[in-house]
């Protein structure tokens, strides 16, 4: 007999309670079918309960122990609303409703049961471009009888563009639904967005009935080749290992600067090129790069030496796939131990670099190499 630590089951069915209702009962309660049967309860984010009966005939519900004076029963359509009032014994704890085969209800006080439901819709993937705009929707449905007014606000980072605004109200009539189209943009996107690769979108609806729903969503910053300081592309290697299998310069990758090279997967397996940098100073490295399922540890050495400990093992964690048929590149800046981007003195004229697949764990498509001077690194 399944149990939870704040409810007591009765034999007569099986009751499957989800993990995050289980905390929000705060008292015990039982259920009870006039048959057999098998039923899911949870507690929704207005405090209503969903009672989901999946058993193959109709039957009799008793529930006791949650139930208070006023409490209704709202059959829930196809879309998890509730479209209409069931007939229902309220007797001090304890309610009775006959429940039909593969039903769902909403079970609790007419506020509660009644709340306005809220869908957000991000137009096509949630990409932000380099130029343009994501447009979201914002759906808010009135399941009350009467008009409902609210309003709609995104959070977003500051320096977000919101269109027409990041507030707008709504009045929605009895049993209908109001629709908020916003629009989101950065522009121009720069590496610090790249390296940050996505932000957490917020929507708040609160309406004047005292309920406010929040919707969150990530919102993945689509990677472009950049042009910053000292760019190295390495599809123009100077020298290549003899172990292994020559690596292949690839002219059909998406979003790709310039071309770039695949089959760089075996340890010991070392790329080397040639850079010119033009002014002495103190410079941050960024990689291009992408990497389908699997960790590539690359270490990097200037003019033979390791600049930094931190050029030892560069983890460049997987992008989820090798920009084949879609934008699967990201930006990565060698970090010290505290999160800091590490800045290598370089004094100006022609440079030797080397690479190196540490343990041939997996393979590694790097699009450039990028030498930031320390005005232009990101903090």
């Amino acid at each position: 007999m399944p149990r939870t630590a704040s409810c007591s089951i009765l034999v007569c069915l099986t009751i499957a309670v989800t993990a995050g209702a289980a905390a929000a009962f705060a008292q015990s309660f039982a259920i009870e079918s006039a048959v057999p049967t098998t039923l899911s309860l949870e507690r929704t984010d207005s405090g209503a309960y969903r009672l989901s009966h999946m058993g193959k005939q109709q039957t009799d519900i008793t529930i006791t122990g949650i139930v208070e004076s006023g409490t209704v029963v709202y059959v829930v359509d196809e879309t998890g609303r509730p479209a209409q009032k069931v007939e229902a014994t309220l007797d001090k704890q304890s309610l009775v409703f006959s429940a039909a085969a593969g039903a769902a209800y909403l079970i609790g006080l007419p506020d509660a049961v009644l709340a306005p439901s809220m869908t957000v819709e991000v137009e096509d993937e949630p990409i932000l471009p380099a130029r343009g705009a994501k447009r979201v929707v914002v759906r808010v449905r009135n399941n009350y009888f009467a008009a409902l007014r609210g309003s709609a606000q995104v959070d977003a980072p500051g320096e977000y563009k919101v269109t027409p605004g990041r507030k707008r109200g709504f009045r929605v009539r009895s049993r209908r639904e109001a629709r908020l189209s916003f629009r989101l943009s950065k522009s121009p996107l720069g590496l610090a967005d790249l390296l940050r690769g996505a932000d957490d979108i917020g929507i708040v609806v609160a309406d004047n009935k005292g309920h406010k729903l929040e919707r969150r969503f990530t919102l993945r910053i689509e990677d472009n080749p950049l042009q910053q300081g000292v760019v190295l592309e390495t599809e123009n290697i100077a020298a290549e290992a003899t172990e292994g299998v020559a690596v292949q310069i690839r002219t059909d990758k998406v979003n790709v600067s310039g071309d770039t090279f695949s089959g760089w997967n075996d340890k010991d397996h070392w790329l080397a090129w040639h850079v010119r940098i033009p002014h002495r100073g103190k410079y941050a490295v960024v990689f291009r790069y992408c990497v389908d399922q699997a960790t590539a540890h690359r270490d990097f050495q200037l003019d033979g030496a390791y600049p930094h400990d931190a050029f030892k093992d560069i983890a460049l964690s997987p992008t989820g796939g090798w920009s084949n048929t879609t934008n699967d590149w990201r930006h990565f800046i060698v970090r010290d131990a505290r999160g800091n981007p590490v800045l290598i003195d370089i004094n100006a004229g022609e440079h030797s670099i080397r690479m190196n697949p540490i343990f041939g764990d997996g393979g590694c498509n790097l699009d450039y190499i990028m030498f930031l001077p320390e005005d232009e690194a990101p903090r």
